[in-house]
């Protein structure tokens, strides 16, 4: 039976493939720490090691006569199995896999290298196909590519991963378009390609003046910052105030090298200044 099954789920050998999962409370809330799941086409049942602190979570069942799992590292036993619901956030949003895995308690996270082992019956299950020649990872009829085995040990990657994977669409939509406004190449209009690419709704003759009204300004299109014109800005403060100090808001570090490149652009043109220290700091 395992055999005809793994000829459905997966083709070729020799690579292991991990995905990160938003486990489901058995309130049915989304549980803030992301689990690392091995699909593992090699294994028959379904497995997942908890800290003794995470376990009540998942309201487990003790079961009638112990199972026996047997590994490279020896044997052990497991009394106690939940019924595994997770949501994998990079395949679907809103759609819940579920599984019933026996649970093996851990004294520390770090002593494991998966929160949890899929086996063979519940990847059939869950529409997993694994193509190692192509290096994709199918799920449900969606694919991915497979990730490195290690690219989960990092804990910041891992958090980056799963937290861009949760990301409301709506977020996703607002940080792409405020990402292709930080990237875009600050420099001069082309006026008539403007009004030829995007006026024609208009007739000739409106055109021609909505063309003529812009080259009008035509400074306003140059690409480049200008100047204030007016006196500047000063505050007087109320005497012996402490100055105040605010925390920076944090950058998702998928985020970091675009932001980076915005701030450059603005000290190179002038707008920002690099200042080592400062009394005053406020986001």
């Amino acid at each position: 039976m395992y055999a005809s099954l793994r000829q459905k789920v997966i083709r070729g050998n020799g690579l292991k493939t991990v995905v990160v999962a938003a486990p489901l409370t058995k309130k049915g809330d989304r549980n803030t720490r992301p689990l690392v799941i091995l699909l593992d086409s090699g294994a028959d049942d379904d497995i997942i090691f908890l800290p003794d602190e995470e376990v009540r979570n998942f309201d487990p069942t003790p079961l009638a006569h112990p199972n026996v799992w047997t590994t490279s590292n020896g044997q052990f036993n497991t009394t106690e199995i939940v019924n595994l619901n997770v949501l994998l956030p990079e395949y679907s949003q809103s759609k819940i896999m579920s599984c019933t895995a026996d649970v093996k308690r851990v004294h520390s996270r770090s002593k494991v290298q998966y929160d949890a082992i899929i086996g063979i019956k519940t990847l059939h299950a869950w529409g997993v196909t694994m193509l190692f020649r192509e290096k994709l990872l199918e799920i449900d009829g969606i694919t991915r590519p497979m990730k490195d085995k290690d690219a989960f040990k990092d804990k910041i990657n891992l958090m980056n991963i799963y937290n861009e994977a949760i990301e409301p669409q709506s977020t996703k939509e607002e940080t792409a378009r405020a990402v292709k406004i930080l990237d875009a190449k600050y420099e001069a209009a082309d006026l008539e390609k403007v009004v030829e690419e995007n006026c024609q709704h208009l007739s000739n003759k409106q055109r021609m003046k909505l063309l003529e009204l812009l080259k009008k300004h035509e400074k306003m299109f140059s690409g480049q910052l200008g100047e204030w014109k007016g006196e500047e800005v000063h505050f007087d403060l109320k005497p012996g105030v402490k100055p105040f100090r605010g925390r920076p808001f944090p950058v998702p570090q998928i985020h970091k090298a675009t932001i980076m490149k915005e701030i450059n652009r603005l000290i190179d043109i002038g707008v920002l200044e690099q200042v080592q220290e400062a009394d005053w700091l406020s986001p």
